[in-house]
């Protein structure tokens, strides 16, 4: 059991050392062209769940 924990913590470090340093390159200017298909998308999604 404590080797799959290391294992696990293991893994999970690794997948996080991957992404970080793709998120921190992410776009931050957002137009108002792709705001818009955002929110639609989320509009549809979200709308029947309620």
């Amino acid at each position: 059991m404590l080797i799959t924990q290391a294992l696990k913590a293991v893994a999970l470090i690794l997948a996080v050392s991957v992404v970080l340093p793709l998120s921190s390159q992410a776009q931050t200017n957002v137009t108002p062209q792709e705001a818009n298909v955002f929110v639609t998308f989320a509009y549809l999604y979200f709308y029947p769940l309620l």
